[in-house]
């Protein structure tokens, strides 16, 4: 991918980027082998040759690559043989370097890897320095003194590392895009009040209030006068909780293990973004993050695509996607933009898969094939590039497990997918659950 637009505002930003994409094409490219050697070793070896380059180059990449890699295991022969330990050690090289590398500016990824998400909700006190790392855009970590006099180690973790600058209540949902794939984040949310709580305490240890409370950049005043509270503001909204595959398949034949579905299938492209759910309600459009964070005002493009006459009153199930010209960007990069503005140049384009009410008919219990229906017949002739609907190109109906398996790997093979979730064609959308019985993902490649 070019380093062009977006990217090339930072030098330290472009670096961050072109450390990710090594490591994401090294990742799928190593467990995609691990997983089938036949179909996918010769991807492996030109992975390998790619690493081989790199590390002989010149410049701050190939530095950085060396702090990670050594040579003789780059250029053992063993290593292009995905099922051996060299090749192991080389992928597990890669992934230190992701996790660890300066250039990657994430103090938490450096020092916890994998289990930032673990780490937070289980030590109060380090979820309390996220969440002033993530809320500071400076680089000074709060006072010694201030964590040791509630008996906590200082923050060695966030000082020297300039903060994230987000706003209060964007920090989770930023905590569980960014960390989260594949990893339990159920108690990300109900953790942060403790932790914001425990850090207030912490800060006015150090601080005034008058500073905690510009720190938080909390407009209190403003939904005082207007004599709504936020609790309901987030009753008028009639948010359905999103549904999310309950199974996870490794291969295709491990569907056969499973119960109680129809024999008919519908595999759609689990896109590599973040997801929303789209109101439009009296003509007037809302968009919102899963965890029901009105971003209506950062999408405004997709907005007016959606208020225009052709289409009624709905609600849709999406993934929001951010893109420098025509190629895709990573779920960081659409967090990045959503929630610091930082991308000016790139395009976010929302990608419907589900319905769950159509001109105020509510279709929660209505089984898939008739909500994908109207997602083909009746509204997929007002798609565009921004609001895309469902078509044969990351949609298709399968009767049997041969045609999951074709139809998955076609799908599979687009530069926005990070998989396929696989769903019965007689499933409901359900109500007050976010894992769905009735579905079932299947990723790109095994995680090890």
């Amino acid at each position: 991918m070019v380093e062009s637009g977006v990217f090339v505002a930072k030098k330290t930003d472009a670096m961050a980027k072109r450390v990710l994409d090594f490591y994401e094409d090294v990742r799928y490219k190593y467990l995609s082998a691990i997983e089938d050697p036949k179909e996918y070793g010769s991807e492996w070896k030109k992975a390998v040759k790619k690493i081989r380059s790199d590390f002989d180059g010149l410049g701050q990449f190939t530095t950085e690559v060396k702090r990670y890699l050594k040579e003789d295991n780059v250029f053992n022969e063993e290593s292009l043989n995905p099922e051996s330990n060299a090749a192991k050690q080389l992928y597990d090289s890669v992934k230190e370097m992701r996790f660890k590398s300066k250039e990657m500016n994430d103090p938490f990824a450096k020092q916890m890897g994998e289990k930032v998400v673990e780490t937070l909700i289980t030590k109060p006190s380090v979820y309390a320095m996220f969440i002033h790392y993530a809320l500071r855009a400076h680089t000074h970590s709060i006072r010694e003194e201030a964590w040791e006099a509630h008996d906590f180690k200082p923050d060695e973790i966030t000082e020297g590392a300039k903060g994230l600058d987000l706003k209060l209540e964007d920090i989770p949902l930023y905590i569980i895009e960014h960390y989260g794939d594949d990893v339990d984040t159920t108690r990300v949310k109900s953790k942060f009040k403790g932790a914001l709580k425990l850090l207030e305490r912490v800060y006015l240890e150090a601080n005034t209030a008058e500073q905690w409370d510009k720190l938080l950049a909390i407009d209190i005043k403003k939904d005082e006068e207007s004599g709504i509270k936020s609790e309901d503001k987030k009753s008028e909204i009639s948010f359905i909780t999103p549904n999310k595959p309950m199974y996870r398949i490794f291969e295709v034949n491990d569907m056969k293990e499973l119960k109680g579905f129809s024999g008919e299938w519908l595999v759609q492209e689990k896109f590599d973004g973040i997801r929303i759910q789209i109101h439009k309600k009296d003509k007037q459009a809302k968009i919102y993050t899963y965890n029901e964070k009105d971003i209506t005002d950062k999408c405004k493009d997709i907005v007016a695509k959606i208020n225009q006459k052709r289409f009624g009153d709905m609600i849709l199930d999406a993934e929001l996607i951010l893109y420098d010209d025509d190629e895709p960007l990573h779920r960081a990069d659409t967090i990045a933009h959503l929630f610091k503005g930082k991308y000016k140049d790139a395009t976010l384009k929302a990608k419907i898969f589900d319905i769950m009410n159509h001109d105020s008919k509510n279709l929660v219990d209505a089984p898939l094939r008739e909500r994908i229906n109207i997602l083909f017949y009746q509204l997929s002739p007002g798609s565009s590039d921004i609001f895309n609907f469902p078509s044969k190109k990351n949609s298709r109906i399968a009767d049997s497990i041969k045609d999951v398996e074709k139809y998955a790997k076609d799908i599979m093979s687009s530069k926005t997918s990070e998989g396929v979730v696989i769903k019965d064609i007689e499933s409901t959308y359900y109500i007050g659950n976010r894992k769905n019985p009735k579905w079932i993902k299947w990723k790109k490649f095994v995680d090890l």
